[in-house]
Order: structure tokens, then C-alpha cells, then sequence
């Protein structure tokens, strides 16, 4: 082992399992994050209060902690600044210059244009009349985007010309840049997949569905997996995964991918440079191949060996809890405990705690995993467990 020492940006519930699979693994975890009543401080062995995007911060803490690796799950917000230490230190993992393109949802369209990658049209709008133009040339149905946030943050559709100052306003109001992308509206199936790639090799590419609920865009809640699609259209998700990868200089990561199916062909809307911060979807593919994918992630931040021992496939679910109306958490009825093919149920909240209401990822209440014979009979599981955390909800 390259050295014991890892650094961990975010402490949130998406790098919680990844401190604690660390912990299991037998390293020194150095979580760093900005203050705040967050999960992972209690399980780090030392901590940093920091703005996980200044570079600078957080190289200095790396440097005083004698780190041997860095990485995050779930948030892209951490992920330049990744590729800024591993430079600078010459740590293994994910470079700066692969880091800073995959932060940026337009310079990451051009890229994939540029290498062949099947992607929706998209242009940059720096003010309201372009974003308008944009609009008209795109037939008056649109995505306006912030190209720097992740967990569907400034996203908006747009089929209205009405709505465009507003849209435009929302957008710029969650970048750091001074202008946004629009980007046409693509009828299809909206799914996703994980991947993993460690010296330059593709290791595996796991396409899932996903669970959608309508809030200004789509919003995804949760994913199941396997997909039931044909063989032609798997490997052209492969393929153009694959691409996508490789036309970003993305190693020794694992990524996330947004994906359109359209008449059978794969369109990529975007890759992440980390693990999916999705309901659970490191667990999810875990539990499918049957290797802890928290694990793989480290070694590859330290530079060890990446050995995948992929097991026979159990299909599984898994699912933000959420409320669409808000209300006061209730208390849960035990047989929930103990549902037929559940893997896990956790909460964020206490008996009595106000919920929020359902807006985006942030929002959620607690999470579900299930597995079963079929990805079909783990949704209709989930289905059920969702139905009955609902009825233990108060609404106000």
C-alpha cells in the first residue's frame, strides 16, 4: 500500500460511506469540508474547515497532513480542486486538466464534439437576447444550464419565451462564470450509468434506469439496475461512455454519466469525474457486482492495485425518500424494518423533525436500497416501502 493517508473532500451524505469504508480498510482519513452540522466529522480522524474549491486551502492542509491520496463521492463540487492537489503533490488520480473540463458543461460538450461523442446541440449565452436566439434556433424548446453546478442546481426547461429572463436569472445565479449554456431538448429515455477507469482501462460500465420526478427539469431519485434493453443498444452505450472517457483524459476515477436514448442511440449529457450522487449509486453497484465500489475508488486515489472480483449480477433498487409537500416526520412502523428484500432504509431526520419539501437532491428525507430476481420486482418493492414511509408522515 502507496501510504495510509487519505484526504476526503466533503462530509456530507454522500462521503460518509466512502470515510467509513476507508476507516475499514484500516487508513487515517483527513475529511475536509466548510463547518457545518455534517455526518462524516464524527467518523474522520482529522478534520479541516475549509472551502473544498480553494485550491490553494486545501493544498496547504494536504501538504501538513502528508496525505497519500484524495478523492470525494457524490459532488462535483470538490473536483477540480482534486485534480489541482494530485498535480501539485504527484499524487495518483484524477489531473487538473481532466478535472477542470469535466467542470464544465460546455467546455465538455466541445470536447465531446470534437471526438465523435453523440451528444444534444448546445450553445453558450452570455445575456438574455442570446440565450433568446439560442432559444428560437433551438425550435422554442430548451435546457438553459449552469455549466459549473452539479445536483441538478440551475437547470431549468424552457418552453416558453416568457420564461427566458427568469431562467436565465436562475442560471447565473448558481455559477461563478458570466455566462450559460442552452441546450436543445431532447425527447427519449433519460437514464444513467457508472463506470470505472484505472490505468487508462475501462473497467466496467454499468448502465442504470432512473426514477424521474418533474420539478423545474427532471429530477432523479433514484435508479435500478440491471436495464432491460438489446444487445445493440448496451454496446452503444458502452461505446459512447467509452468515448466520452477517454475524450475528457478522465483515469483513475469513477464516473458518472447522464444519458439520453433516442431511438436506440445513446446521446451523452454529461460526465461527472466521481462516483454518482445519486440515491446510493456506489452501493448500487456494490451490491450488483458484488464488490465494495467505495474501496475501488480509494486504491485508485493512493495508486494501489484495482482488483475486480465481479460476482454473479443481483438486481437491485435504490431511492431517495422525499416528501413532496413537506410535513413533520412521523414514526416509522417496525415491519418496515424487516420488508422483504430490503438492503437498507436510513433517515435524515428525527421523529417530529420538520420536513422540507421536495425541490432537489438536497431536499431528500432518507434513502431505500432493495435487491430481488429482477430490477422489475425490486421497484415494485421499493414502491411499497415508499407508500408506507408516506403514510407516517404528518402533513401540517
Amino acid at each position: 500500500m502507496n501510504g495510509n493517508k487519505l484526504m476526503i473532500l466533503g462530509a456530507g451524505v454522500y462521503q460518509v460511506p466512502l470515510i467509513r469504508s476507508a476507516q475499514k480498510m484500516g487508513l487515517s482519513t483527513v475529511v475536509v469540508s466548510y463547518p457545518g452540522n455534517y455526518r462524516g466529522f464524527e467518523y474522520a480522524d482529522a478534520v479541516e474547515y475549509i472551502d473544498i474549491t480553494d485550491m490553494n486551502l486545501v493544498l496547504d492542509a494536504a501538504r501538513k497532513h502528508g496525505i497519500n491520496g484524495i478523492c470525494t463521492s457524490g459532488s462535483d463540487v470538490g473536483v477540480k480542486t482534486i485534480g489541482y492537489v494530485n498535480d501539485t503533490l504527484g499524487l495518483c488520480g484524477l489531473s487538473f486538466a481532466a478535472a477542470r473540463i469535466a467542470n464544465n458543461k460546455y467546455e465538455m460538450k466541445e470536447r465531446f464534439s470534437a471526438h465523435n461523442v453523440r451528444v444534444p446541440l448546445g450553445f453558450r449565452a452570455y445575456s438574455v437576447p442570446e440565450a433568446q436566439q439560442v432559444f428560437f434556433e433551438l425550435d422554442e424548446n430548451s435546457v438553459f444550464k449552469t455549466v459549473d453546478s452539479s445536483g441538478n442546481r440551475g437547470i431549468i426547461h424552457v418552453r416558453d419565451q416568457n420564461r427566458i429572463p427568469e431562467a436565465f436569472a436562475e442560471c447565473m445565479r448558481h455559477t461563478r462564470l458570466d455566462y450559460i449554456l442552452v441546450e436543445e431538448f431532447m425527447d427519449g429515455q433519460e437514464i444513467g450509468a457508472e463506470a470505472f477507469i484505472h490505468n487508462g482501462e475501462v473497467l466496467f460500465v454499468l448502465p442504470h434506469g432512473k426514477v424521474l420526478v418533474d420539478t423545474d427539469a427532471p429530477v432523479p431519485i433514484g435508479q435500478y439496475v440491471p436495464v432491460d434493453f438489446s444487445k445493440e443498444t448496451l454496446e452503444d452505450i458502452e461505446t459512447q461512455v467509452c468515448q466520452g472517457i477517454k475524450a475528457l483524459g478522465l483515469n483513475n476515477c469513477a464516473v458518472n454519466v447522464d444519458i439520453m436514448l433516442r431511438d436506440g442511440k445513446a446521446y451523452i449529457i454529461e460526465i461527472g469525474a466521481r462516483a454518482g450522487g445519486g440515491a446510493c449509486l456506489p452501493e448500487s453497484v456494490s451490491l450488483y457486482y458484488g464488490f465494495d465500489h467505495y474501496e475501488n475508488i480509494i486504491n485508485a486515489a493512493l495508486g494501489n492495485p484495482v482488483e475486480l472480483s465481479f460476482g454473479i449480477p443481483t438486481p437491485n433498487a435504490c431511492q431517495f425518500l422525499i416528501s413532496r409537500q413537506g410535513g413533520v416526520m412521523g414514526q416509522m412502523e417496525p415491519d418496515i424494518y424487516t420488508f422483504p428484500g430490503l438492503v437498507d432504509i436510513s433517515f435524515d431526520y428525527k421523529l417530529g423533525d420538520d420536513l422540507p419539501v421536495f425541490r432537489n437532491k438536497t431536499d431528500r428525507i432518507g434513502h431505500v436500497i432493495v435487491q430481488a430476481s429482477s430490477s422489475a420486482t425490486a421497484r415494485l418493492l421499493i414502491k411499497e416501502i415508499v407508500k408506507r414511509v408516506e403514510g407516517c408522515i404528518a402533513l401540517e
